[in-house]
C-alpha cells in the first residue's frame, strides 16, 4: 500500500486502471479470517509494487501462467552482494508459497512492464543477469522446437 500511495503518480501510469483496484484489495486488516478472493495477490500489479518496494528481484513461477521476473522500477539496484532474489510458486490455482532457488539457476523473462516503464537509474538491474535470462530463454525454445518437432511424429 505504501509504494503504490506514495508513487500513486507513477503507477497511475504503470499499472493504470488497475490502481484502485490493487489499492482496494491491499485495504484487508482482518485477523484470522481468511481473504476473500478479492483480495488475493494479483499479478503482474503486486509483483511490480513487491519488488519496487522491497527492492528485490522476485521470481513467480507458475504452470497455469508464465514464469516471470520482477525487478525494481524505480532504483538504481545497490552492489551485487547486496541483491536480494525470492521465489515464489502459484499452487492450487489460488495462493502462493515460497520456494529457495539455488545456484545460477537460469531466470525467467522480465515482466513486460519492465522495460517499458523502469525509470532510468533502474535500467542496470539487468546487466549481471542478461546470461541467466539468455540461459531461460534459449530452454524455453527448446521445448518449444521439441513441442513442435514431435507434433509431426
Amino acid at each position: 500500500m505504501i509504494e503504490l500511495t506514495e508513487h500513486q503518480h507513477y503507477y497511475s501510469y504503470v499499472i493504470a486502471n488497475e490502481c484502485g483496484r490493487i489499492d482496494e484489495a491491499l485495504n484487508l486488516f482482518t485477523e484470522n479470517v481468511f481473504a476473500p478472493e478479492m483480495y488475493w495477490i494479483a499479478m503482474p500489479e503486486m509483483g511490480i509494487l513487491a519488488a519496487s518496494r522491497f527492492n528485490v528481484i522476485l521470481h513467480v513461477l507458475s504452470h497455469r501462467a508464465s514464469n516471470v521476473t520482477y525487478l525494481p522500477f524505480r532504483t538504481q539496484p545497490p552492489p551485487l552482494s547486496q541483491h536480494v532474489s525470492i521465489a515464489i510458486v502459484h499452487v492450487n490455482g489460488n495462493h502462493y508459497i515460497k520456494v529457495v532457488l539455488n545456484g545460477e539457476y537460469t531466470m525467467p523473462t522480465l515482466v513486460h512492464h519492465w522495460p517499458h516503464h523502469r525509470l532510468p537509474d533502474a535500467s542496470t538491474w539487468t546487466v549481471p543477469y542478461q546470461r541467466r535470462f539468455d540461459m531461460y530463454q534459449e530452454y524455453i525454445e527448446n521445448i518449444c522446437n521439441q513441442d513442435y518437432a514431435n507434433l509431426g511424429d
